[in-house]
């Protein structure tokens, strides 16, 4: 308990590189003096109280790598300093479950390390940016779900049809307000995806039939959302994904091969359960 010192950047430790107060109940806001540790490395602050916004001062932190701010009351924006040669060595930039609102930066886009983006859980507003699924090369997992961000998925940019990141595993942007089509490229070039989230949007249009190369998909969330038309049956041949009921989840659109899948993934379940090892 108790609150983050103000004095804590003040007597300089210059060979700190990690600082982690994770759940410890602090109170207060993060002092911007904490900065003047400019060799740190990791600073986690995460699981506690902190409240005010989030502290400009933070983005010269030029050597961060690890940065978790999440499960805390933190308002205000997101500062355009975390982004461009700010934090240009962040990899894991997690600042879900708080109170920030305004709009993503764009500045977010040209971090060139970062493979970990979690900004869940806020009330974040306006549109994704376009640069973010453009530039990001390194990207692993992006998480956007449960604000209030509106428009489209970004489809394209200068003419050209968005192709990185080619590595990314985990997409959330469910539980926004986003309209549009679901984009072709997310099955045609996101091929590493494990876990799509599109569910509690605005979406219409189709199911892309590009769905079916994600082969290496376990989590697939859609509905509640407007999907009209067929679900490929290249959708229904993925072999990791489990639990599909689009009758029930998708009441706009028409599954052919939804028996025929539920009977292959019953088939499944019993074929492990007979190789599961006695206890």
């Amino acid at each position: 308990a108790g609150t983050i010192p103000y004095n804590i950047g003040s007597n300089v430790t210059t060979s700190l590189t990690d600082l982690r107060l994770f759940n410890n109940s602090l109170l207060g806001t993060i002092p911007p003096i904490i900065a003047n540790h400019k060799k740190l490395e990791i600073l986690y602050l995460h699981q506690n109280f902190l409240d005010g916004t989030l502290p400009t001062e933070i983005g010269r932190l030029s050597k961060l790598t690890h940065l978790d701010l999440s499960q805390n009351s933190i308002g205000g924006i997101i500062p355009e300093e975390l982004g461009g040669g700010g934090l240009s060595k962040i990899r894991y930039l997690n600042l879900s479950e708080n109170r920030m609102n305004g709009t993503i930066p764009n500045s977010l886009a040209f971090l060139p390390e970062l493979t970990e983006l979690n900004l869940n859980d806020n009330h974040l507003k306006g549109f994704i940016p376009t640069s973010l699924m453009e530039n990001s090369n390194m990207l692993v997992n992006l998480s956007l779900a449960n604000n209030i961000l509106s428009g489209s998925i970004p489809h394209v940019m200068g003419g050209e049809m968005l192709t990185n990141p080619k590595q990314l595993q985990m997409l959330c942007l469910n539980n926004n307000t986003l309209n549009g089509t679901i984009p072709e490229y997310i099955g045609g070039n996101l091929v590493s995806l494990q876990t799509l989230k599109l569910s509690g949007n605005k979406l219409t249009g189709t199911i892309p039939n590009t769905f079916g190369n994600l082969s290496k998909l376990e989590t697939l969330t859609l509905d509640g959302n407007l999907l009209t038309g067929v679900v490929p049956m290249s959708v229904c041949g993925l072999e990791n994904v489990a639990n599909w009921n689009f009758h029930r989840l998708l009441p706009g659109v028409v599954c052919d091969c939804c028996q025929k899948f539920a009977e292959t993934m019953l088939v499944r379940t019993r074929s492990h359960r007979t190789r599961a090892p006695n206890r």
